[in-house]
């Protein structure tokens, strides 16, 4: 499965922080935008988020690793 970085997914659905921080039931609309910013979640917020974004967010896209091919 293809990803997408956290970003692109809350621009992508016209969403702002705050209704995102909302959805994976966080504190603060800061708190997401240091997600979207690089910031690495805990396991359990991890898990919110993917579950929030269909997947189509997923843990590997808050590290900068290229894609390795055989």
């Amino acid at each position: 499965m293809c990803g997408m970085k956290l970003k692109s997914y809350i621009r992508g659905e016209g969403l702002t922080y705050q209704q995102f921080a909302e959805k994976i039931s966080v504190s603060s609309a800061r708190t997401v935008q240091r997600y979207a910013e690089g910031r690495i979640p805990e396991p359990n917020i991890m898990r919110r988020i993917v579950l929030a974004t269909g997947g189509q967010v997923q843990p590997n896209d808050f590290f900068e690793v290229e894609a390795l091919t055989k």
